[in-house]
């Protein structure tokens, strides 16, 4: 989804900016998406940790250890924050051009 840009965004903000504005807001929007997939991935790995230390059980249907449940997540926020920094480096933005308001 970051790759391809797949997210939703208001039109009605973006699309009413001059294109230096929209590059900008973009970037901006991008380096606040990679500073929160970075808080996401220390949040979950964090706690991952602590119970990686502690030797903690989850115990429901089946028996594993707790810190398992949290190795997913901070991989892969790392990743997206990684792939959003990517955008900010090559100087792309988050914001495609979308279709002009007014005309066809």
């Amino acid at each position: 989804m970051v790759r391809e840009r797949g997210h939703v965004r208001i039109w009605s903000v973006t699309g009413r900016q001059p294109a230096p504005a929209r590059r900008a807001l973009g970037l901006a929007i991008a380096l606040c998406c990679a500073a929160l997939a970075l808080l996401a991935c220390w949040a979950a790995a964090r706690p991952g940790l602590r119970h990686c230390r502690a030797g903690h059980l989850d115990i429901r249907s089946l028996t594993i250890p707790r810190w398992a449940l949290f190795a997913p997540l901070a991989p892969g926020c790392g990743l997206c924050a990684i792939e959003f920094l990517r955008i900010v480096l090559r100087g792309e933005g988050t914001l495609r051009p979308g279709p002009e308001r007014g005309g066809r």
